[in-house]
């Protein structure tokens, strides 16, 4: 199995001096990040409109990346099936319910088939306490569901890695098609994981997947099936991060998610199943970038969210980043005296996600302890003020890979800085969530020591599995 390998090299080089520079790592901290208080569905479709491309860095035109390889188009299967796994019990059912009804109403047609994993809560909509898979069926009404129930499976636990490839496997082989996308619902916290349950198995039992456990998932469905997913989308908020992008990146084509804060009114369904039913024969790149299209504007046009901004990434060019990112943590762990200045200056000015945070109910109360940052701003302000050498190169070259691996990239006019990808960049050192650093691994890029130091205190480096 492959195991998600952020680089801490850079990270522990800076909070030796208590300024933190560019980072990535990840490990179950227990906990689910804040979401941004949702707004009621608007069921009103939206037109996707034309899909905004990645743009070259050097000329502006733009930019031309191969597909990644697909296994031979076979006629016989729908073009697509969309699997969609979601817990209600985190206070997000009647989300969850719309997003279902909006499904429903998109009207799914031989060629796009949607099927649906979810666990609902005690007195919810859906007259049930158990997790339940359907297959969605075309219905006009918004407020109650018409779709098949295919299994009833009672209460489940949605942040057990088996739980999600249970699905994954079952939805696979029952439902085939030429492409397969995985939408994973609920809360989400970047590097902590995502799809928190909060009556797992048992009442008051909370669990979530942590991306160890999201890695292990999608490794034993594909171990199962044999099949490569086209497209991961996250309505969990937090998810555009590095980290998460390294950890599904074997198993998956594109990956569709947000740096920020996501509302529960995320997508509007109906408008996506809709275009896509309307024109099933486009690729994963194109429904990757219509996706980011969707949500943009069903945030923007009619929920006024100015803060809405979505990525879809093109996983194939991942390993390329993250080099980039190994080279500019050797570079600065080089002369840190020097680069500490650097430093100090991008993470005053960089942009910063996750600032609409309103509670602390799941453990986290602001931006600051979020500290997702974005990428892309971060490299420029470092290439902006670094002297002529190794770093400014290698910061300059972040930005050449992540206009590389970006498919499409849409914003509201409250988030106009970055490029949509960010990573965990605490303030200082006595922000950094211990539990962040709790495994380190690291890439073929890095370096081989077998430990580094986090402002005094020695972590172990896991190596490559």
């Amino acid at each position: 199995m492959t195991v998600h390998r952020p680089n801490a090299l850079l990270l522990a080089c800076l909070l030796s001096l208590s300024v933190l520079l560019l980072s990535l790592a990840a490990c179950d901290r227990g906990g689910r990040l804040a979401q941004l208080t949702p707004q009621p569905t608007v069921s009103t479709p939206v037109v996707l409109g034309v899909t905004a491309e990645a743009v070259d860095a050097t000329d502006g035109t733009p930019a031309t990346a191969a597909p990644a390889p697909t296994a031979t188009y076979d006629p016989a299967r729908p073009a697509w099936t969309i699997l969609y796994y979601a817990s209600a019990d985190s206070d997000q059912a009647s989300f969850v319910w719309d997003d279902l009804n909006e499904m429903e109403a998109g009207a799914a047609s031989e060629q796009v088939r949607v099927v649906a994993q979810v666990d609902w809560p005690e007195g919810g909509p859906a007259n049930t306490a158990e997790s339940v898979r359907y297959l969605i069926q075309p219905d006009a009404d918004l407020t109650q569901m018409a779709s098949e129930t295919v299994a009833t499976l009672g209460e489940s636990n949605q942040g057990d890695p088996a739980t999600l490839a249970d699905f994954l496997a079952w939805g696979v082989a029952t439902y085939p098609a030429n492409h397969t996308v995985l939408v994973l619902g609920g809360f989400g916290g970047g590097w902590a994981g995502c799809c928190l349950d909060t009556s797992a198995g048992t009442p008051d039992a909370s669990d979530h997947l942590s991306l160890t456990e999201l890695d292990q998932a999608l490794a034993l469905a594909q171990g199962q099936t044999g099949a490569r997913l086209e497209i991961i989308a996250f309505t969990a908020g937090l998810m555009g991060q590095l980290d998460v992008l390294q950890a599904v990146q074997p198993y998956v084509a594109y990956a569709v998610a947000s740096p920020d804060l996501v509302p529960g009114a995320s997508w509007d369904f109906q408008a996506v199943v809709a275009q896509l039913d309307a024109d099933p024969f486009i690729d994963g790149r194109q429904l990757a970038g219509d996706l980011v299209t969707a949500f943009v504007n069903t945030q923007r046009q009619l929920e006024g969210n100015e803060f809405a901004v979505m990525t879809a990434v093109d996983l194939t060019r991942v390993p390329a980043l993250s080099a980039a990112v190994e080279s500019l943590a050797a570079a600065v762990a080089g002369d840190p005296l020097l680069y500490a200045d650097v430093a100090g200056f991008a993470r005053r000015g960089v942009q910063t996600y996750g600032g609409a945070a309103l509670t602390d109910a799941l453990g986290v109360a602001d931006a600051e302890r979020i500290a997702a940052v974005d990428l892309s701003h971060a490299a420029a302000l470092v290439a902006e003020v670094s002297p002529p050498g190794e770093a400014q190169t290698a910061a300059t070259t972040i930005l050449t890979a992540l206009t590389d691996a970006l498919v499409a990239f849409d914003h509201g006019q409250g988030l106009s800085a970055g490029r949509g990808v960010a990573i965990y960049w605490p303030a200082t050192a006595t922000a950094l969530d211990p539990l962040y650093a709790c495994l380190l691994y690291t890439s073929d890029a890095a370096d081989e020591r077998s430990s580094v130091d986090l402002g005094g205190r020695r972590i172990i480096k896991k190596k490559h599995i």
